[in-house]
Parts: structure tokens; sequence; C-alpha cells
């Protein structure tokens, strides 16, 4: 495949070619034609290898396509240079490595970005992007322990009986922490539910681990409902559609697509996988406090780091036909749980 920015030196300029070619790939893209979208961006950057759109635009068809060895190059060339737009590029660069499954590089970027300057406007963002990637960290394959002992401590750690003592849990680092969760789940059994419900009832205990566990209960069918305690109350958790607030998720993400999946698909990627987090995070405190527009809404605006900007804000609301009102009821809901107590686990 010829790489953007090479130029077959059979390109005749032909007046205002750049810009026409930028606005009929642009407009590929709001139709979903990525391949025929990319294979123009690309001839726009045979013009000009620098120029910034047509790289942006190669580099959100080539995540689309599964291209992602294409979309690092170019995301990559974006990252080095002098731009106003780099919240944006950043974010970008972000969905790349997320839809890579590689986390542990997510993360690193997010360590790094949390530094500058120019990206402090997104520090709720990140925080919120930094705890789905950790959530997601036993997904791929686990970086070593830095020492023999911290290895030998997280091997003993797998050998124990899973049920012996849970509260060891939150000693571990985020990352062996995952690993640990995905052993119980594989090993549970009926005798371990008395212990794993005094757990979930514990005042004190990771709010995290304890959703953790509800999916490790379902997982194994080890009851039909439990009793948990979250954010300073306590509910009754049944193992059925609306479990971890699945249907309410679904329908919020239709949502969001159908807003913007044309108009910025990576803007709504982003938001998506911002709510299927929250949405299983703080379940079951209720959430019907505000209307599934109201969410969708909600996770957009985080998403694009707007809720600093009036103006950004309420082109949002406007999108999604969403009063300040409900937006607010929202927001309160969310921000209720996240100034818990280990919530979310940084």
């Amino acid at each position: 495949m010829k790489k953007p920015g090479q130029n077959e030196g059979n390109v005749f300029l032909f007046p205002n070619l750049p810009a026409r070619l930028l606005q009929k790939a642009m407009g590929l893209v709001e139709e979903k034609k990525y391949k025929e979208a990319r294979r123009l961006f690309g001839k726009l950057l045979d013009l000009d290898s620098q120029n910034q759109k047509g790289l942006y635009g190669w580099t959100i068809c080539s995540i689309e396509l599964g291209d992602y060895a294409s979309a690092e190059e170019t995301i990559t060339r974006l990252m080095d240079e002098k731009t106003p737009h780099f919240m944006e590029i950043f974010r970008l660069y972000l969905t790349l490595l997320i839809e890579k499954k590689d986390y542990k590089n997510a993360l690193w970027e997010i360590k790094k970005a949390e530094g500058e300057p120019e990206l402090r406007k997104m520090s709720e963002f990140l925080s919120h992007m930094k705890s789905f990637c950790l959530s997601r960290l036993d997904e791929t394959p686990a970086v070593a322990p830095s020492t023999n002992q911290q290895k030998n401590g997280f091997e003993n750690s797998l050998s124990k009986h899973p049920a012996v003592d849970l509260s060891t849990l939150e000693s571990h680092d985020p990352e062996n922490r995952m690993l640990l969760i995905r052993h119980l789940t594989d090993t549970l059994n009926q005798e371990d539910l008395p212990e794993i419900q005094r757990f979930l009832l514990e005042e004190n205990q990771s709010q995290e681990i304890k959703t953790m566990l509800l999916c490790a209960i379902q997982e194994n069918h080890l009851a039909e409902t439990v009793t948990i305690r979250k954010f300073g109350n306590v509910y009754h958790v049944a193992f059925d559609q609306q479990f971890l607030n699945r249907a309410t998720a679904e329908r919020i993400e239709q949502t969001i697509n159908h807003v913007l999946g044309s108009e910025n698909p990576t803007l709504a990627e982003l938001a998506i996988q911002l709510s299927r987090f929250f949405m299983v995070n703080i379940f079951p405190k209720p959430i019907t406090t505000a209307s599934e527009q109201a969410w969708a809404s909600f996770f957009v605006v985080r998403a694009a780091g707007a809720d600093q900007t009036v103006e950004e804000k309420q082109h949002f609301l406007n999108l999604f036909a969403v009063s300040e009102d409900a937006y607010e009821r929202a927001r309160e809901t969310a921000l209720e749980a996240e100034q818990y107590p280990d919530w979310p686990d940084d």
C-alpha cells in the first residue's frame, strides 16, 4: 500500500484541488465510506504531505478500517507537529490505542499527558479514561513484576483459596488486582458465596472490587440475587436484564451513535466507552433521575472536554435536544457517585 504523502508524480494541480479533495473525503466519512474517503485523503497528502486535516482524516479512516499500523504512523506525525488542535489529536491517539486494546501504552500516554499544560482542560476526561484502561488491563498480556519479591508475592496470591481474605485484593497494584479478580472468576464456587456476601456488605471495601465480584457471581451462576452496600446504601441485586445497567447502556449507546456516529465518529466512540465504564461501575445506584438523552449528552460533553466551555457544552446539549436542567440531573448523579471514596480507582 502506498503511504500517504508519497507523490506518484502524476497529480495535476487543478484550481482548489486540495479543498475539493478534503470536502469530498469528509463527505465520504460522514457516509461511513472509509475506504473511499481514505483514498481521497491519500491524494490530498500527495499534494501536501504535512496537511493536518488530511493526516487527521487518514488516521480516522485507518482506525475504522482496522489498519492500525497506518493510523499510528500518521497520528504520530500529527503529534509531533505544532498545532492548536493538539487536544483533539491526542484524543484520537488515545482512541487508536484503545481500539488496539493497548491499554498499557494508553495509560502511559495518559500519565505523560497529565503534566502537559495544553491538556489541562482534559483532566476530568483523562481521569476517566485512566480508570477505563485500568479496568481492561486483563485483556492484554500482563507486565512482569519489577522484582522477584513482587513476582513471588503475586504468584502466592493466585495460589490462595480465592475467598480466604478478599480484602488482600486492595493491597495489590491495579494491574495485578485485575488478574487476581479474573483468577477468582475462574475458580469460585458455592462455598465461597458467604465470604463474598460478607465482603459486599462491608462499608469500607473497594466499590470497584465489589462490582467485579458481582460479575464473578453472575458468570459462575452462584446466586439469583445478592445484597451489596455501595455509595453508602444497601441494594438488592438481581442478575437479570437490568444487571450492570446493560439495557440502559445499550440505549444510550444507540442515542450517541444516532446523533454523532456520522458527524464525529471518534468522539462518539470515546463517549460510548466512557458510558459503558460508568454504567457498570455505578450499578446498582439508580440512574433514573436523568433521561437517556441527558446521559448521552453528559458522556459526549465529558469525552469532548467541553464541560469547561459554555458554548461547546451548549452545542452538544442542542444536538441531543437536552435542557440544562436535564443535563445537570445526570451530572449531579454522576458526581455524587464519583465523589464517594474509591471512585474511580486511580
